[in-house]
C-alpha cells in the first residue's frame, strides 16, 4: 500500500480511499495511477504508460489524456499547481507527491507522535483502520455453527424493488430500485452497512448480475449489456440487447445472457465484442424463448428457463457451452439457480421450491420441497431471489395477486368487480362499457388466458383455453370479437376471436416478431400493434398497422429512431395517441393516421399508456410519476389543440412488463384500474444468512 496527502492506494484490493470513503476511479484510470506511482523516481512518457496500462492493444494518445484528466479530478489536482500528477512537456508525466509506505511508518514509529500526527497521517491510519474493520465484519457475516441470521431491507419511500443479485461471496447485494416516478437505478449494499449507495451510470438499469471476482456487475440498461465496477468507474457497453431476460458470468470472462424476449441465448466476452448464438429455439416444441441463463460451478454448463407455448416442454434445462444438447430437469417457469451446497432453487405457483442436485452428475433426486412463500414472479418469469456461494439468500415476497376496481374522477374507490383476486392484468372496457375483458392465469399451467366479465349479470366467462400465453385483449369497434396475442405458435402473434357462437380463434398476422395488440380503429380495418423485432438496436418496439382487408400486410406507422408504442385511435380515426421516448423520457403524443410526421406532445412530465374518452374531447395517461391525469383534446381543420394536462390521482400499480394497467368508462367518469391486493412499495428483500443450516431442516428425508 502507498499513502500520499490525505489519500491510501491500495493495488491489491484496487482501492483508493481518502477519509475512509473509497474513490471511484475506471479500471484504466487506476492502473495509471499505479504505475505513476509505482514509477515516481522517473518521467513516464507516453508511449510508455500505453504499453503498460494496455498492454498488447494499439489505443490512441487521447484515450490516456482521459485517464489523467479522470485521476486529476478524483485527485482534486486540477489547478495550476499539480501536487500529484505533473506533466512534463514533450516527456511524459511523473508522480510528484511525497509517497510512503507501510514499512516507512513502521521504521519512524519511534519518532514522538507530535512530530508526526498531522491530519493527513491521521486520516490514512483511520482509512487503514476503517478498511481492517470492514474486512473483518465482512469475514463475521457468515455466521457459525448452526446460527441463522435473518434481515430486512426496507425500500425508500414510494420506491419498489425490482431485481437483486447476492455477490458469490455472500458480502454484497446489488438490486434495481424504481422510484415514484417509475426510473429505474442500480444499488449496492454490503451485508454489514446500514445503508446503500447509489451507481453512478447505472440509471435505467436492471437485471444485473455479478462476475465471479465479486467486483464487477453485469446489467443491461438502454438497449445495452453493460458492466460497472463496483469499486467506481463509469459503465462500459459491450454490446446490444434490446430486451433482455438476464445474464450470468463464468470465471473465464465469458457472460452468457438472453438478448431478447424472443430469442436464444448468446454469448460475449466480458471484455466486450460481437456476440455469437448459443442456443438456438425449436419451432417444433413452440419454443418461444431461453432466458434468466446461470452458469454453474465448472464455468461450462449452465442452467435456463424455456419458456414454450408447448406447457410439457416448458421449463428449467440444462445446456453447455460446448455442445448445443440440452436436458429438461424440472416443471417450472420462473428463473432459476443453483446452491453449491446441491440444491436447485425455482419458483413454481407462489412458492420458492429446493430440489437436490448434482451438479456434477446433472441429475435431480428426491422431491423438491418449500423454502419460502409469497415469491410473485413478475409477468417476465424472472423471480426475485438470489443465492451466494457461501449461504445466503435474499428474496421480495409479495402478494401478485390483483383486484378489478372501478375508481371515480378522484381517486375514491367506488366497485370492486365480483372476481376473485389473481394475477391479472390488461382490462380492456368494451365500447358499450357493458363488458370487461382481461387476462388471469390458470392455476395449472400458471399461463395467462383471456376472461369476459358481464356488469349486468356480474356472470365470468372463460374465453381462451390454449396452454400457451394469451394477453392484451381489445375490443373491436362494435364489441363482437377481440384481438389478443399469443405465443401458441410463435413468439408473440395475433389472433382475433369471435364472442357469438362457438367460434375458434383466428390466426390475423404471424412473423418472427413479437407483437402487442394496443387497437382497434373505429371503422373496423385496422388494428395497431407495438412491434418488437430487435432489428434495431436504437429502439426497442415501434408501431405498426395491420389492415383487415386485401392482403393483410403489415407496415410501420411511421419510421422513426426512437422507441414508440401503447397506440390508440382517436374515435374519430383521424388521431392517435401514443407513448415515445423521442425526447429522452417516455412521453405521450398525438399525431394523425396516417402518419403526417406533425405530433403533438400531450404530457409535460413524462406518460404512458394513453386511453381516449369516447367523444375523444379529453385524452388520459399515466404521468411519469405514476399520476393518472387527464388533458382536454380540440381537433379543428387538422390541427390539435392541446389543453394543460390536470392530475387527477395517484393509483396503486403493479410493476409489470405488459402495457394496461387501466381502462377507462365511456364517458370518462370512472376508471378500471388493476389494483394490486399489497402495494409493492411495502415489500422489503428478505436476507437469510447461514441459510444452508436452515436448509438442513427443511430437506425431506431421501
Amino acid at each position: 500500500m502507498y499513502t500520499f496527502g490525505p489519500f491510501l492506494l491500495d493495488p491489491a484490493r484496487r482501492l483508493l480511499v481518502r477519509d475512509g470513503q473509497p474513490i471511484p476511479l475506471t479500471p484504466k484510470a487506476f492502473d495509471t495511477l499505479v504505475t505513476l506511482v509505482e514509477r515516481r523516481d522517473r518521467v513516464t512518457s507516453k508511449d510508455e504508460l500505453l504499453q503498460l496500462v494496455w498492454p498488447g492493444v494499439v489505443v490512441e494518445e487521447g484515450n490516456l489524456s482521459q485517464q489523467i484528466s479522470h485521476l486529476r479530478r478524483a485527485l482534486e489536482d486540477e489547478g495550476h499547481d499539480e501536487h500529484y500528477i505533473a506533466t512534463v512537456p514533450k516527456r511524459g508525466y511523473r508522480f510528484v507527491a511525497a509517497v510512503t509506505q507501510p514499512e516507512d511508518v513502521q521504521e519512524r514509529s519511534v519518532v514522538p507522535w507530535r512530530l508526526w500526527a498531522t491530519r493527513s497521517v491521521a486520516t490514512v491510519l483511520l482509512a487503514v483502520l476503517a478498511t481492517l474493520v470492514t474486512t473483518a465484519i465482512v469475514r463475521r457475516l457468515q455466521p457459525n455453527g448452526n446460527d441463522v441470521v435473518r434481515f430486512a431491507i426496507a425500500p425508500p419511500h414510494g420506491a419498489r424493488f425490482t431485481f437483486l443479485a447476492l455477490s458469490p461471496d455472500g458480502g454484497r447485494l446489488v438490486f434495481a430500485l424504481r422510484d415514484a416516478q417509475g426510473d429505474n437505478q442500480l444499488w449496492v449494499r454490503s451485508l454489514d452497512a446500514l445503508e446503500s449507495r447509489a451507481l453512478p451510470g447505472t440509471e435505467g438499469g436492471f437485471n444485473p448480475f455479478w462476475s465471479p471476482d465479486n467486483r464487477h456487475i453485469g446489467f443491461f440498461a438502454h438497449g445495452k449489456l453493460r458492466t460497472i465496477d463496483v469499486i467506481g468507474g463509469p459503465p462500459e457497453a459491450l454490446c446490444d440487447a434490446p430486451n433482455p431476460r438476464g445474464g450470468s458470468w463464468n470465471r473465464s470472462g465469458v457472460i452468457i445472457f438472453a438478448p431478447d424476449s424472443r430469442s436464444g441465448l448468446s454469448r460475449v466476452p466480458s471484455t466486450g465484442g460481437s456476440p455469437t448464438r448459443l442456443t438456438v429455439l425449436d419451432p417444433s416444441i413452440r419454443a418461444g424463448s431461453h432466458r434468466w441463463p446461470q452458469f454453474l460451478p465448472d464455468g461450462r454448463h449452465f442452467l435456463y428457463l424455456l419458456w414454450s407455448g408447448e406447457v410439457a416442454k416448458q421449463g428449467v434445462y440444462v445446456g453447455s457451452i460446448d455442445s448445443s444438447d440440452a436436458i429438461r430437469l424440472v416443471d417450472a417457469n420462473s428463473s432459476v439457480s443453483y446452491a453449491p451446497s446441491g440444491y436447485l432453487l425455482f419458483v413454481r405457483e407462489e412458492t420458492l421450491m429446493a430440489q437436490v442436485f448434482d451438479a456434477e452428475r446433472l441429475k435431480l433426486s428426491g422431491h423438491a420441497f418449500s423454502v419460502a412463500t409469497g415469491l410473485g414472479r413478475r409477468t417476465s418469469t424472472y423471480a426475485p431471489f438470489s443465492i451466494s456461494e457461501r449461504g445466503a439468500l435474499a428474496y421480495v415476497a409479495v402478494d401478485p395477486r390483483t383486484r378489478l376496481v372501478w375508481f371515480d374522477r378522484g381517486g375514491r374507490e367506488l366497485e370492486s368487480l365480483s372476481i376473485q383476486p389473481g394475477r391479472q392484468e390488461d382490462p380492456a372496457v368494451s365500447p358499450d362499457g357493458h363488458l370487461i375483458l382481461w387476462g388471469r392465469n390458470d392455476p395449472e399451467t400458471q399461463t395467462p388466458d383471456i376472461f369476459l366479465f358481464d356488469r349486468r349479470d356480474r356472470a365470468t366467462t372463460r374465453l381462451t383455453f390454449d396452454p400457451s400465453v394469451d394477453v392484451l385483449p381489445i375490443w373491436s369497434p362494435d364489441g363482437s370479437q377481440f384481438a389478443f396475442r399469443s405465443n401458441r405458435n410463435g413468439p408473440g402473434d395475433l389472433y382475433v376471436k369471435s364472442l357469438v357462437g362457438n367460434a375458434e380463434e383466428e390466426l390475423l398476422l404471424r412473423n418472427a416478431a413479437r407483437k402487442d395488440p394496443t387497437d382497434w380503429s373505429p371503422d373496423s380495418r385496422f388494428i395497431l400493434y407495438d412491434n418488437y423485432d430487435g432489428e434495431d438496436p436504437t429502439r426497442e418496439s415501434d408501431i405498426w398497422v395491420v389492415p383487415l382487408f386485401g392482403d393483410r400486410k403489415p407496415s410501420p406507422y411511421q419510421h422513426k429512431a426512437f422507441s414508440a408504442w401503447g397506440g390508440r385511435f382517436a374515435p374519430d380515426g383521424q388521431w392517435i395517441a401514443y407513448a415515445a421516448d423521442e425526447s429522452g423520457t417516455d412521453d405521450v403524443y398525438i399525431q394523425a393516421f396516417p402518419a403526417t410526421g406533425v405530433t403533438y406532445r400531450v404530457s409535460r412530465h413524462g406518460g404512458s399508456q394513453p386511453a381516449w374518452r369516447r367523444d375523444g374531447r379529453e385524452l388520459f395517461y399515466l404521468a411519469g410519476d405514476g399520476v393518472l391525469t387527464a388533458c382536454s383534446v380540440q381537433t379543428h381543420k387538422g390541427v390539435v389543440e392541446v389543453g394543460t394536462p390536470t392530475p387527477l390521482f395517484h393509483p396503486t400499480l403493479r410493476s409489470s412488463l405488459l402495457r394496461n394497467h387501466y381502462d377507462v368508462a365511456p364517458n370518462g367518469d370512472r376508471f378500471l384500474i388493476n389494483t394490486p391486493v399489497q402495494d409493492e412499495t411495502t415489500a422489503p428483500i428478505t436476507v437469510v444468512l447461514n441459510w444452508n443450516e436452515e436448509l438442513k431442516q427443511r430437506v425431506p428425508t431421501r
